[in-house]
C-alpha cells in the first residue's frame, strides 16, 4: 500500500504491543531535560547499532540536540 501511495518502496518495521509499551516506558533522559525539550523523537533501526554507528550518532550531539542509543 505504501508503494501505491508514495510511488517508491518504504522500509517498514512491525512491533508488537509489548515492544511499543516498552518503548513508551523507557526513560533515557532526565526529567528536567524532558521538561525543557521542544520535542522528543524516537527512531527505530532495522538492526542493533554497532559501536561505530553509535559513536557516529553521538557525535551529532549539541546543546540543543541530545541522543540516547539505549534500548528499552
Amino acid at each position: 500500500m505504501l508503494v501505491d501511495a508514495l510511488g517508491y518502496d518504504v522500509a517498514t518495521f512491525i512491533r508488537t504491543d509489548a515492544e511499543l509499551r516498552a518503548v513508551a516506558r523507557h526513560k533515557p533522559f532526565m526529567p528536567a531535560t524532558l521538561k525543557n525539550a521542544v520535542s522528543l523523537n524516537v527512531a527505530f533501526v532495522g538492526q542493533p547499532l554497532d559501536a561505530k554507528a553509535t559513536q557516529a550518532i553521538m557525535a551529532l550531539k549539541t546543546n540543543a540536540d541530545q541522543f540516547s542509543c539505549a534500548r528499552p
